[in-house]
């Protein structure tokens, strides 16, 4: 039937008014719940009871999900990442756009060739002050009115990106990766370069053994040179940094790795080739800087959700391999190179060996997530429910240990005149905290703090009205009603979803066999009448 050009509010509540009581908005002692549109709002997340959504037909275009890093450096690129849903539009084109003050800052044009399909793209931002800065992104079919879009928010700062080199003995890749990032005032850069035996040499706030958790984890990255000759121990607690802070390892190799380093990364097999003159590798990331290298080694086989950053194809007409890649490993990742002489041709014409090593590590230490770290949806409308989710990492990483449960967290959130509301943080596992906070009536960019003990995290929220933001993708709103006995209708279908309803609420028949000779409460019926026989027989003399 449709909604008939109706509000699909509107038009849900006037289908099921005809069978049952409707009430709008979250009650617990509803029978079932219908979601009108194409997002979970936070106070249905918890509902465990049968649960069924309306959407609008699908638009010809629409952004399904645009995301951006919460914080940024100043002069860093910000990736923002968008996936936009087509349909009917085959053989059109979208044009995506990425707008700051008014200004379109990143743009391009995508080919669609399925009549449904999802189109992911990676715009980027540099920002070149501090403060809060709104992203709008923009999906318009080509000479047409269809368009979707959404408001974002990226918190800039000044703060320095840390970064520790650590060398087992003096490496002239190392060496010189270092003076690139040196170079860039946006890093922090502390070393320790092992010169003989129990001998190092290093700066201010490299910690002295890399068994020193604590002050491995002050930095966001950490580069290892010549890493073939450190000890087995080394590369476990290089790998714990990964896994369990959440920064990135980057391996410089010159030489065929050793077994603990190969266990580490995942690669046993190597092919190989050296040449006189250098071989460029190109970046795999569109706009990125390359390298050139004449000695090279590629794994027979790349490790499973390996990224290749940097690579080149072996002969004519032959596949790229990688000679640079990353993968994750636990919370944080491990970036490979294989370039093992790209130091030796930086200073040739045209070289981009300094610009790769920064954009590459700078990207890598970004990513790297505060020691508490603050969730909230970067852009909300007044009156809204909001969910602020708090992770202290430390904490969360010693999940195990006795007292994880008993720190305590508060937030508080300050509105652009200076007034701020204070939120009530609840442990939900260890180290993690919850809250929620109904956005105030006061437009414009909020501060959110958060403290967990000693740690302080922030993030940033906007209050506007007026913001458009990217829908929830519909396969998880899908899987959402799958899980609660329900499934999502479309504005056409609403006629069925008042029988949908009856069936799942109409109590299920069941055949029952009854025993009532076996039930321990027939002796009371069998005494009663037991008695009554007796007392009837001794009136008649018959006892």
């Amino acid at each position: 039937a449709g909604t008939g050009g109706r509000d699909p509010i509107d038009a849900v509540t006037t289908e099921l008014s005809k069978q049952f009581d409707v009430v709008a908005g979250p009650w617990a002692g509803a029978a079932a719940m219908v979601i009108v549109g194409a997002g979970i709002p936070d106070s249905a997340r918890a509902w465990t009871g049968p649960a069924f959504a309306v959407t609008r037909a699908a638009p010809a275009v629409a952004i399904v999900t645009a995301s951006a890093p919460r914080q940024v450096q100043v002069n860093a690129k910000a990736p923002v990442a968008i996936a936009v849903a087509t349909t009917g539009i085959a053989g059109r084109r979208v044009e995506l756009s990425l707008t700051h003050d008014g200004r379109v800052v990143d743009s391009t044009t995508i080919d669609v060739t399925a009549a449904a399909s999802t189109l992911a793209q990676t715009l980027s931002f540099v920002p070149t002050r501090e403060g809060a800065a709104r992203l709008e992104v923009t999906a318009r079919v080509v000479d047409a009115a269809a368009a979707s879009s959404a408001t974002l928010l990226v918190d800039v700062n000044t703060r320095k990106w840390r970064v520790l080199f650590v060398d087992s003995r003096p490496s002239w890749s190392s060496t010189f990766v270092r003076r690139a990032i040196e170079r860039d005032e946006r890093f922090e850069v502390a070393s320790r370069v092992a010169t003989s035996r129990n001998v190092s040499a290093a700066t201010p706030g490299a910690p002295a053994q890399l068994d020193d958790a604590a002050g491995l984890g002050r930095f966001d990255a950490i580069v290892a040179g010549a890493s073939t000759e450190m000890s087995a121990a080394d590369i476990r607690h290089l790998e714990t940094f990964a896994r369990t802070r959440g920064g990135t390892l980057v391996l410089l190799l010159e030489a065929r790795p050793s077994a603990a380093v190969e266990a580490l990364i995942g690669v046993r097999g190597w092919q190989s080739r050296t040449t006189t003159e250098p071989t460029p590798l190109s970046a795999v990331a569109p706009g990125h800087a390359g390298l050139s290298a004449a000695e090279l080694a590629w794994p027979a086989s790349m490790p499973a959700l390996a990224t290749p950053l940097a690579s080149f194809a072996p002969s004519a007409g032959a596949a790229q391999v990688p000679v640079v890649w990353q993968h994750p490993l636990g919370d944080g990742a491990v970036i490979v190179s294989t370039a093992f002489d790209a130091w030796r041709w930086r200073a040739a014409e045209g070289s981009t060996f300094d610009a790769f090593w920064r954009e590459t590590i700078g990207e890598a230490a970004a990513r790297a997530p505060a020691a508490i770290e603050v969730d909230i949806a970067p852009v909300t409308r007044p009156g809204d429910r909001v969910a602020i989710r708090v992770t202290a990492r430390e904490l969360a990483a010693a999940a195990d240990e006795p007292g994880a449960m008993q720190a305590t967290a508060s937030a508080r959130i300050t509105a652009p005149d200076g007034s701020s509301d204070s939120i009530l943080l609840v442990p939900i596992a260890p180290g993690r905290f919850e809250g929620h906070w109904r956005a105030s009536t006061i437009a414009g960019v909020h501060r959110v703090s958060a403290t967990v003990d000693d740690g302080r995290g922030e993030a940033i929220v906007a209050v506007d009205a007026t913001a458009s933001r990217a829908p929830i993708a519909s396969e998880r709103l899908s899987a959402w009603t799958s899980s609660r006995k329900g499934r999502v209708f479309s504005e056409h279908e609403i006629a069925g979803l008042a029988t949908a309803l009856t069936a799942e609420l109409a109590p299920a028949r069941e055949d029952i066999r009854w025993h009532p000779m076996r039930s321990p409460w027939w002796i009371v019926p069998f005494a009663a009448l037991a008695g009554f026989e007796w007392m009837n027989r001794r009136k008649r003399s018959l006892i």
